[in-house]
């Protein structure tokens, strides 16, 4: 079982964070850091609630450890993620140029997903960093709700949202092989089972964390 000073060092690692750098926001020594982290000594109550606000997470994942160090590990693969749908698109409108394609089919399919998988990739990041969940239908900010798990939602939705629109782009390579007069039909095709699949994965998501998003 880990221990308190493994979740602080974990977070702190996550956050890409120093010892020294910590010990400035937390007005201490980094001999302190270290000593809490060896498990040498421990920060006291008052502290540790300036640790979770340094790491903008809550009391208790800092004392259990887990969700939000995981959640900041799986948005840094994010940025590749969207790297990649970014670069497959380039390379269909490239090709479209040189008349391997039609550049509307190119524009309807892949761009259209490329742009609302940009648009949820900015959104949901900044809702995640600033803990701003009112894109989310029903959401309260007066309720009493577990808000690692709103994070989790996000993060799995926008991960899920970038998988789908690498796999449109990789597969839409099947068009080269198509005659041009159905090229449009295809990309329509293409789009069509996007957003099917898109709206699964919001459903999927949202009714396995239900439970959950309540404290208890």
């Amino acid at each position: 079982m880990e221990s308190l000073g493994k979740h602080i060092q974990l977070l702190r690692k996550a956050h890409n964070m120093s010892q020294e750098e910590l010990a400035t926001k937390l007005n201490v020594t980094r001999q302190a850091i270290s000593n809490w982290e060896n498990s040498k000594t421990q920060p006291s109550v008052e502290t540790l609630q300036e640790i979770a606000k340094v790491f903008n997470t809550d009391l208790q994942q800092v004392i259990e450890g887990g969700s939000r160090s995981q959640n900041v590990s799986k948005q840094k693969s994010h940025h590749y993620l969207f790297a990649l749908c970014v670069v497959t698109f380039l390379a269909h409108l490239i090709l479209s140029f040189m008349d391997k394609n039609r550049i509307a089919g190119v524009l309807f399919a892949p761009g259209l997903g490329l742009s609302l998988c940009t648009i949820m990739y900015f959104v949901f990041g900044n809702s995640i960093n600033n803990n701003d969940f009112s894109i989310i239908a029903g959401y309260d900010k007066n309720a009493g709700y577990n808000m690692e798990t709103f994070k989790e939602i996000l993060v799995n939705i926008r991960l899920l949202m970038m998988v789908m629109t690498l796999i449109l782009n990789i597969a839409y390579s099947v068009i080269y092989s198509v005659a041009g007069t159905l090229q449009i039909k295809v990309s329509v095709i293409f789009l069509f089972v996007y957003f099917a699949n898109l709206i699964g994965v919001v459903l999927m998501v949202n009714l396995k964390y239900r439970k959950s998003l309540k404290e208890h």
